[in-house]
């Protein structure tokens, strides 16, 4: 899983923002009074109360949608929802268990669950928080209408069309914030109060699928602990391991080992070794006085034009202007 825990500075941010405000590094995503206003961890009850927790214990939600955000200090039992939930890990690790699979979720993962999973929660890391987006069947008949009624996987999923293979799809995270600004946005419409905000918020929404949708990178298994082992050695070793040698580690063949990261996490392996590298090239130049060309080598990439290539590609700025935007 990605740990992005580093914030970067708010007025770096913004530069990032204004230069290309879809391919920025992480942000804190929680506004200020998020927690204050929608702070409410239902699953302090006995899950077995019912089907639907909203049923024991109603919270103050936008008519079709609720969100809550909430830490996981300790494991709670297996439950089952009568409404389609939205699982986004904004820090940590925790373990998602859905009708007996364990799937390996961190910062930056997103999990959707349909009205027939079955799930549970284990806690690994006292730090973790989560963000969950619960939709009431009722918000399907709004602008989500429009939406599955698409011929598409994800509006497949949400109309529990008969082709689903689990009732959970698994989207794995990205080293940029695309999936988090979608989120941050549902969340910030979420606290508004004035007049539009409800059809804004539905927008959000449909907005965040159709960014998966157009992303195509989901899986129906999710990471399991052995795959989890795969991709922190990846991320850990891609500097100066080469595919061949990680796969060789495991015992594996280099076609077997992409095709599992791929089943496992609907992403390419490729992708997932650049942006640890792109990573690791970031927390160089900003905690680092080394030259830009020694922290291309350092993260395995022997041409300079073709690391401010990637580097560029992905943020929309060179690593030098990375730097001095730090600086500034």
């Amino acid at each position: 899983m990605a740990d992005y825990s580093g914030l970067l500075p708010l007025k770096l941010i913004r530069a990032l923002n204004a230069a290309n405000p879809m391919k920025t590094m992480p942000l804190d995503i929680l506004p200020e009074d998020f927690a204050d206003r929608t702070l409410i961890d239902i699953y302090q009850q006995d899950p077995a109360l019912g089907t639907s927790l909203f049923d024991r214990q109603p919270m103050q939600g936008r008519n079709d949608v609720y969100i809550y955000c909430y830490d996981v200090h300790s494991n709670f039992g297996q439950h089952r929802h009568d409404f389609f939930e939205i699982l986004y890990v904004c820090k940590g690790r925790v373990i998602n268990q859905v009708d007996g699979e364990n799937l390996y979720m961190g910062q930056g993962d997103l999990c959707l669950h349909n009205t027939n999973a079955q799930h549970k929660l284990e806690c690994i890391d006292k730090n973790a928080v989560l963000i969950n987006i619960d939709l009431l069947p009722s918000v399907f008949e709004g602008m989500l209408r429009g939406f599955c009624m698409e011929d598409n996987q994800i509006a497949n999923f949400l109309k529990n069309g008969t082709d689903i293979v689990r009732n959970y799809m698994f989207f794995a995270a990205r080293a940029d914030a695309l999936i988090q600004n979608r989120i941050r946005e549902i969340v910030h419409e979420y606290t508004r109060e004035d007049l539009c905000s409800d059809i804004a918020l539905e927008a959000y929404l449909v907005l965040l699928f159709i960014t998966l949708e157009r992303l195509g990178e989901f899986s129906f298994y999710g990471v399991d602990e052995s795959t989890q082992q795969i991709l922190d050695y990846i991320r850990e070793n891609c500097t100066y391991a080469t595919l061949n040698e990680m796969a060789e580690h495991f015992h594996y063949t280099p076609n077997y080992l992409t095709r599992l990261i791929k089943m496992r996490t609907g992403r390419n392996c490729k992708d997932i070794m650049k942006e640890a590298k792109l990573q690791k090239a970031i927390e160089l130049l900003s905690n680092s006085k080394m030259p830009v060309g020694e922290i291309a080598e350092r993260v395995g990439y022997h041409s300079i034009s073709h690391f401010f290539k990637i580097f560029k590609d992905e943020y929309g700025i060179t690593p030098r202007q990375y730097r001095l935007l730090l600086e500034s």
